[in-house]
């Protein structure tokens, strides 16, 4: 007779270990460890089942190699049939006759516990696991789901962020003109998930910490739970918990590792087409397009340089191996780009096609992936059979590096854009198929690590398409090969939103669409007033006629086209600062509306707008034939209008035409926000012309406010500034704290303070800073303070103004 799943039942003993917690049963043991206050790590471990030793190591790799537990200590009561572990806040409790997990905060059930009752066919163990030891071994976690739970996170999947009533595979798939509603699987699939029930206000954040989780279900096969499946263990998952999704992912990127912060100018604009360098004056068209970009007067960082730089005369595409036909100088070519003012990332794949010139030699170096019997593993890969470097091999790694000194970042290239990295690897006896998540992470990790030998001190630029837990530590991303079309458009926004939601505050699109036709103006326009507020502004794409997309390739808009990416660089501070906060935090910076504002349960998960930062309430144009946004504002909410200088009550539809040249959005009230006042060519974290706009708490709109009297209506936020390039550790910055509180009668309080404790500054400190406050407010007795230094003048200085609404009338 064929036997049962193994599962956990009955407990029949159990040790104490502080922190670590060991419950024991006929077939597998449950341990739970205290990593961090709220944070616990659950695992499985099955007698019949032991994970193979390089799974397991790759599995650890999960998590980030800097973090330390919190040596958190337990008390556990034996009461009945079940154990009780008391961590303050959280209960946990173990029965024994089933093995069930429940874990309660503040008295309610946030995870766990049964599923359904006695009389409905459902799983009735938290993991159940099966197959043939040691390859062929999958467990599926089973957790209770209430009505009003909703799901959020997993990478890059499309469709409403809210994952209730979906099912997803969690591998990673090149992906080419995908549909972003309803497309699966696609470049990025992380097992990592917000629950959040408004109902009952419970936030909860689960990682399954395994590196073959095999799919997510949210409802689709039973309303009774969720699931995860995985292949061949670890059976481990890290539980977080808080008070806000906030909470969440902060916990999140402790463990798993804080985003890694770009260097500044990859925040600007920068230009990218395959059709620049797949024709054969590939060298010749990027300078043209430079030449471009100054004669009208683009402000413009660099380059993304795609793949046809190293796409061989038979047209395969043969990684380190430069095109010496098109780039007959690639030394020379890199320096003069650099001359000019210009960033450049070169993209590179871990594909090696098996007619690559020196496939023999990266063979013979055991530096590509083989199968199970030594023979090397071949898949379709680009049109061609290919073989995939191995980033599981030390030795792989370590070859892998050195070619990429000698063929990139030696010749002065400035970023690594790792692509097509998806590791579709279908064969599951290959020993690597089980690590495949893991990949994309590790590729990425090469390419930090040697960028920063080579440059001490400098912020790696790196970027992948794909990737899993742990690719924010070293790289920041985008939503892949998307379509020229109002569909992509609609939904890249609401991807954007989901990968912050999945630890990645570091993302883009490919504006205008990279596959199919060439977009239409209005359709082009819209785009790019959606990459005004987004952390990456790159146009790039690939047409079947071979023409690049261009700002300059719709006339009559080119002035609102160029006026977009100016727009964008006007707020450039703001983006940067907001960036520097979710490299400490792990905060997205494109926001939920209904997340930021979770008292609203009306808000909709699937609305494109949403909070850029904690301040800038973005109401992009998604349909065609259309220049009208419309939004029910959140409730409890206060919104200034920067256009009709108006200020709005939340709770309330708002309608606006929106002009071609401008993203249309409205300011949070109270909140600041620091942007340039004067036009830049080039954005380094550093300005000589800034202005910071104050919009005060008030309590009433209609255009006749007053000063909101609610002391918990505050507003905190930071200004942070550097040399662009080193990291904050080395201390080349300027961190300020900007406050904003009400103070007394009609009057409110605005309050600077230099935070950083540093000596730095730049060669031409004697700059200032202009205040901004809405029409209607002035800072009292002393209107001279709306301009304040803020060179090397402003150092270890407090300053307190005080301001008040004044009557229009």
């Amino acid at each position: 007779m064929k036997r049962a799943p193994h599962t956990l039942k009955p407990v029949s003993e159990s040790r104490e270990n502080t922190p670590r917690l060991h419950f024991k049963g006929p077939d597998a043991e449950l341990q739970i460890n205290s990593l961090y206050p709220g944070i616990y790590d659950v695992r499985y471990d099955f007698y019949a089942y032991p994970v193979e030793s390089d799974i397991e190591s790759a599995a650890i790799e999960l998590q980030d190699p800097a973090f330390t537990a919190h040596q958190g200590e337990f008390a556990i009561h034996a009461d009945g049939d079940r154990f009780r572990v008391d961590d303050g806040n959280v209960i946990i409790e173990v029965d024994l006759p089933s093995g069930t997990l429940s874990v309660f905060r503040r008295g309610i059930l946030i995870h766990g516990g049964f599923i359904g009752s006695s009389d409905t066919v459902v799983p009735r163990f938290p993991l159940r696991v099966y197959g043939a030891p040691p390859r062929h071994v999958k467990g599926v976690f089973n957790f209770p789901m209430e009505t009003g739970d909703r799901f959020y996170g997993l990478g890059d999947k499309g469709g409403s962020p809210n994952r209730r009533n979906r099912r997803f595979l969690l591998h990673s798939r090149d992906a080419l003109g995908y549909r972003g509603d309803f497309a699966d699987p696609l470049y990025k699939s992380i097992p990592f998930i917000i629950k959040w029930n408004p109902d009952k206000g419970v936030w909860l954040g689960i990682a399954v910490m395994a590196t073959d989780v095999i799919q997510a279900d949210f409802g689709v096969e039973s309303q009774y739970f969720y699931s995860f499946s995985l292949r061949n263990g670890p059976y481990r998952y890290i539980l977080f918990t808080g008070d806000s999704y906030a909470e969440i992912l902060d916990g999140y990127s402790r463990v798993t590792g804080r985003p890694a912060f770009p260097p500044a100018f990859t925040f600007g604009f920068l230009g990218s087409s395959m059709d620049y360098v797949e024709k054969d004056d590939g060298e010749k068209r990027v300078s043209e397009y430079f030449d471009t970009i100054e004669s009208r007067n683009i402000p413009c960082e660099g380059l993304y340089l795609s793949s046809g730089y190293y796409k061989s005369d038979n047209g395969h595409r043969h990684s380190f191996q430069w095109n010496l036909r098109k780039f007959p100088d690639p030394n020379g070519f890199i320096s003069h780009i650099r001359a000019r003012g210009y960033h450049v990332a070169c993209n590179l794949k871990p594909g090696i096609l098996i007619d690559h010139p020196r496939y023999n030699e990266f063979a013979a170096a055991n530096s590509l992936i083989r199968e199970e019997s030594g023979e090397l593993y071949v898949e379709f890969y680009w049109g061609e059979n290919a073989s995939f470097w191995d980033f599981g091999n030390v030795s792989a790694i370590d070859h892998w590096k050195r070619e990429l000194r000698d063929f990139l970042i030696d010749r002065g290239v400035d970023g690594i854009w790792n692509d097509n990295n998806e590791y579709e690897i279908e064969d599951t006896t290959v020993p690597m198929h089980s690590q495949r998540s893991t990949m994309a992470m590790k590729m990425c990790r090469a390419s930090y690590e040697e960028f920063l030998l080579a440059n001490p001190g400098e912020r790696p630029w790196v970027i992948s398409r794909s990737g899993g837990i742990g690719i924010q530590r070293y790289a920041r991303t985008w939503s892949g090969d998307n379509s020229s079309d109002y569909d992509s458009l609609r939904n890249n926004l609401l991807m954007g939103s989901s990968m912050g939601l999945s630890g990645l505050p570091f993302f883009g699109h490919d504006v205008g669409g990279f596959y199919g036709g060439p977009p239409d103006e209005k359709q082009f326009l819209h785009w790019c007033q959606s990459a005004v507020f987004q952390p990456r502004f790159v146009i790039h794409s690939w047409n079947a006629h071979g023409k690049p997309t261009e700002l300059w390739s719709f006339g009559e808009y080119f002035d609102s086209l160029r006026s977009l990416v100016l727009q964008h660089y006007e707020f450039l501070p703001y983006t940067y600062s907001q960036a520097y906060q979710s490299h400490l935090t792990g905060m997205p910076i494109q926001r939920l509306l209904s997340l930021e504002f979770p008292c609203d349960h009306e808000l909709p998960d699937d609305t494109p707008a949403y909070l850029y930062g904690d301040a800038i309430l973005v109401l992009p144009l998604v349909a065609p034939e259309t220049s009208e946004v419309s939004l029910r504002l959140p409730a409890d909410s206060k919104w200034f209008d920067p256009e009709q200088l108006q200020i709005i009550d939340g709770g309330k539809a708002f309608n606006s035409q929106v002009a071609d040249n401008r993203t249309r959005y409205l300011l949070r009230a109270p909140s600041a926000v620091f942007r340039s006042n004067a036009p830049m060519k080039h954005f380094n974290g550093w300005l000589t012309d800034m202005q910071l706009d104050v919009y005060p708490p008030v309590a009433t709109g209609n255009n006749q406010p007053t000063l909101d009297t609610d002391r918990n209506r505050s507003y905190r936020t930071i200004i942070f500034e550097d040399d662009g390039i080193s990291f904050p550790s080395a201390g080349k910055l300027r961190l300020c704290t900007v406050e904003l509180s009400w103070s007394g009668e009609n009057s409110f309080n605005l309050k600077i303070s230099r935070t950083d404790q540093g000596t730095w500054a730049p060669e031409d400190p004697g700059r200032n800073l202009k205040l901004n406050l809405p029409e209607g407010f002035t800072f009292q007795d002393n209107s001279q303070l709306s301009i304040i230094p803020f060179g090397s003048e402003f150092s270890n200085v407090e300053l307190t103004i005080t301001g008040q609404y004044t009557n229009r009338k």
